[in-house]
């Protein structure tokens, strides 16, 4: 009997698992089909004459220049065992330089770090240091910035939204550009 209930709760466990991940926007139901490279996006391939090595001024030179320059701000973490809304975006913020630098806003605190690509999508941040000041009970700095540490990968939403998602798909960081 006990036995039973123990693998009824387990079953219901990976479920409920299985159910979170399934929202998670770098995880598709359905394998997405093969698109041409230029649906994808313009991406800079070896120049063969001196024609060809002019890129517009429209064309990103590299797949990490859709994100730098711009401030991001947090609006939520999605994670198989947590789905949380920050309402306060302009209080938690990341812009990422081309310089590989990142300056940050913490709720009360400010900061700055390093960050770099990792291939197409891959993204490491890190140190991240943040200024002294102490925010309020209820604060998400430190939160924000351990989160901002552990990303690993970055994807744009179709509608301009910024997902950096966290190693061995424990969650997802939601932002929006701020306006």
């Amino acid at each position: 009997m006990q036995r039973a209930v123990a693998a009824s709760l387990a079953l219901l466990f990976v479920a409920g698992l299985l159910g979170a991940c399934a929202r998670l926007p770098f995880r598709t139901a359905d394998p997405a089909p093969a698109q041409p490279a230029q649906a994808r996006g313009p991406t800079r391939t070896p120049a063969t004459t001196q024609e060809s090595t002019s890129t517009p001024a429209s064309t990103p030179a590299s797949p990490t220049d859709a994100i730098v320059g711009h401030t991001w701000q947090w609006t939520g973490l999605l994670s198989p065992t947590e789905e949380m809304d920050v309402y306060a975006w302009d209080r938690y913020t990341v812009r990422f330089l081309p310089t590989g630098r990142i300056e940050l806003t913490a709720d009360c605190r400010s900061g700055r770090g390093d960050w770099s690509a990792t291939g197409e999508h891959g993204i490491e941040i890190g140190p991240v240091e943040l200024g002294q000041a102490s925010c309020p009970s209820g604060s998400l700095s430190e939160r924000f910035a351990t989160e901002l540490r552990r990303s690993s990968a970055w994807l744009l939403g179709e509608g301009g939204e910024l997902y950096l998602e966290l190693p061995e798909d424990s969650g997802v960081l939601r932002f929006r550009r701020q306006r």
